[in-house]
């Protein structure tokens, strides 16, 4: 009987993610935990043999937590179950070692398919996803190890000042530009970090900044 464990912090999410599983899979047991920590718990005290990840939970810090469970469980396929954008964050979720990424508001068909195929042990990634990570190697790019690469000139220049400490309208005023824009830049910035707030932005910008360091 397979395991399968939902990690996801929207209850009704959550419940309609354990229908799909229970239609695509006859015999299994479905568990369910709402932050990192609880899910962490339970993979150190049973084995799972597939994970439905929302990057967005309490706790975690996106595609980074992929990377943890596997210490824990080597074994486990992680499924990204996520409404964040697919072409920024799948390549590197797939980089950390997961199975698949699934967007939220994929359609019945494609979750079904990519829940059966990692349940089998295969790999499910997208044709969008597939051609992005192509293009990423034919043109030298490495926006799936390190996301800060994704960001514009003008996106870097706002997260600077963000991590600095500098409100909307100080950002305004320092780059001459209009509130709306600040704002809309903001968001990008925590699209493609994969990040909820300031304070992931920050320990996500220092996680891949000591990571180059390391390895320059």
């Amino acid at each position: 009987m397979k395991q399968i464990l939902i990690v996801d912090d929207h209850f009704l999410t959550g419940l309609g993610l354990e229908l799909l599983i229970k239609k695509v899979i006859k015999k299994c047991s479905v568990y369910m935990a709402g932050n990192f920590e609880a899910a962490s718990r339970k993979l150190k005290d049973q084995r799972i043999d597939v994970m439905l990840l929302d990057l967005g939970i309490p706790g975690g810090h996106a595609s980074e937590m992929i990377q943890t469970f596997l210490k824990v469980q080597p074994d486990l396929r992680i499924l990204v179950c996520s409404g964040r954008d697919e072409l920024v964050n799948a390549p590197g979720c797939i980089h950390a070692g997961a199975y698949g990424f699934l967007p939220k508001n994929a359609p019945d068909t494609e979750a079904q398919t990519a829940v059966e195929m990692v349940v089998q042990g295969k790999k499910y990634i997208s044709d969008r996803v597939q051609a992005k990570i192509v293009d990423d190697f034919m043109y030298g790019q490495n926006s799936a190890l390190n996301p800060i690469e994704t960001l514009s000139p003008r996106e870097k220049e706002v997260m600077d000042l963000m991590l600095k400490g500098c409100t909307s309208k100080q950002i305004c005023n320092t780059l001459r530009i209009k509130f709306s824009t600040v704002s809309s830049h903001k968001n990008r910035v925590y699209q493609k970090m994969s990040v909820e707030n300031s304070i992931e932005l920050f320990k996500k910008v220092e996680y891949y900044t000591d990571e180059a360091a390391t390895h320059d």
